[in-house]
């Protein structure tokens, strides 16, 4: 069995009664011919002051983000679902920063996205995600995550995307991204969040580029 982190591999050893012997890690890396060439922190720094007044943040998320057949939980409650992490802080910060949507449409913003407050420039093809992320011009990414055992199986993909394209990440506090990613760059609670974005939007861009480069 070939997975991709060592929490997984031990999980499945442990939920499946597999020898852990049998079962090999093997990181994620994202190939050259994919990715190669588009890490410019020249580029990105002079992006960052361009947009320095309303700094341009992107939500990257498939549909496994979002609870949209309202599943319930164990108490009978509607489960939350990983956006809703950062909603609130989305929704607040409209006027301070362009959030910028790749992939699915957040249903939490259903609203601001039909206002054209919360640009959302849908799916594309996987050939194509690569130049399509780096072309929208972002100055953050955030990778908000519910810390549930589902995801501390994931690995630490939007980080290593993040690096390639030479865009700060900031994402939840815990697994895959905890241990990985710099303290200033974990958040931990909506507000914690909305401090870290405030903090980087007023940052000069040296400590901008120092972000970049330290990822």
């Amino acid at each position: 069995v070939v997975v991709t982190t060592n929490y997984i591999k031990e999980y499945y050893a442990r939920k499946y009664d597999i020898p852990i012997r049998k079962i090999v890690a093997v990181p994620n890396l994202l190939p050259r011919w994919w990715y190669g060439d588009r890490y410019q922190p020249n580029i990105k720094t002079q992006q960052f002051q361009d947009n320095k007044s309303k700094p341009r943040i992107g939500i990257v998320s498939s549909l496994s983000h979002y609870n949209i057949d309202h599943v319930k939980d164990e108490t009978g409650q509607i489960a939350k679902d990983d956006f809703d992490e950062i909603a609130d802080v989305v929704k607040k910060t409209v006027d301070d920063f362009q959030w910028v949507i790749l992939g699915y449409a957040p249903p939490q913003l259903k609203e601001e996205i039909e206002k054209k407050k919360v640009q959302c420039y849908g799916c594309v093809p996987i050939v194509q995600y690569p130049s399509t992320l780096y072309n929208l011009g972002l100055q953050a990414i955030v990778a908000p995550l519910q810390d549930n055992e589902f995801n501390r199986c994931k690995s630490n993909i939007k980080y290593i995307e993040a690096c390639a394209i030479g865009v700060p990440l900031f994402a939840s506090n815990c697994i895959p991204y905890k241990g990985t990613l710099p303290e200033n760059q974990l958040f931990s609670s909506q507000d914690d969040l909305k401090d870290k974005l405030m903090k980087l939007k007023f940052s000069s861009t040296g400590a901008y580029r120092k972000m970049i480069e330290q990822q």
